[in-house]
């Protein structure tokens, strides 16, 4: 288990390496666009536009690391007052469907991409670029997603056998 634990850090550490990046390069070209716009009357062309592509990507490389950190939003207040077993049973089939669920998320971002690239050509309205290789991209923090959401539930799955452990909360006591 150490050695997954330490693949799933890793991982995370690319989401994470990949979303500082491009956050760092949308406040660039925003702060080089207002400086350009105001100070030199000669704004960024398609600006807008890329920092709205940015920012999609972003996302999806953002959640690896929120997951990893334990940063998502879970909704346990019914599940707490559950006895050991079968919240740990809820929670590993939860991981199990978002597991399923983000694979085939990322599988249908590619195929997208793939058609877009082999079919419909389908470019950007102001920069004309092409979409297809944004679609990549984030089929590839989707895949990163997934596969920190696998090693999630394989702990979750892990729990259900283990005494005394508990898979969705760290206080298993109901607070009233």
């Amino acid at each position: 288990m150490k050695i997954i634990d330490k693949a799933q850090r890793w991982l995370a550490g690319i989401g994470g390496g990949v979303c500082s990046c491009l956050m760092f390069g949308m406040m660039a070209l925003i702060c080089v666009d207002v400086v350009g716009r105001y100070f030199l009357s000669n704004p960024v062309f398609g600006s807008y536009e890329l920092v709205q592509m940015l920012m999609g990507l972003l996302v999806f490389y953002a959640l690896p690391y929120a997951q990893y950190k334990k940063g998502l939003v879970r909704v346990d207040f019914i599940i707490n007052f559950f006895p050991r077993l079968p919240r740990s049973i809820i929670w590993a089939l939860g991981d199990l469907i978002s597991t399923g669920v983000c694979y085939a998320l990322a599988y249908a971002c590619f195929y997208h991409a793939f058609r877009m690239l082999s079919v419909s050509g389908a470019k950007t309205s102001v920069l004309m670029m092409p979409l297809y290789p944004f679609y990549y991209v984030a089929s590839l923090g989707l895949l990163l997603f997934a596969l920190i959401l696998t090693v999630d539930m394989i702990h979750s799955f892990a729990t259900i056998f283990r005494n005394g452990a508990d898979a969705g909360a760290e206080d298993t006591t109901p607070q009233l």
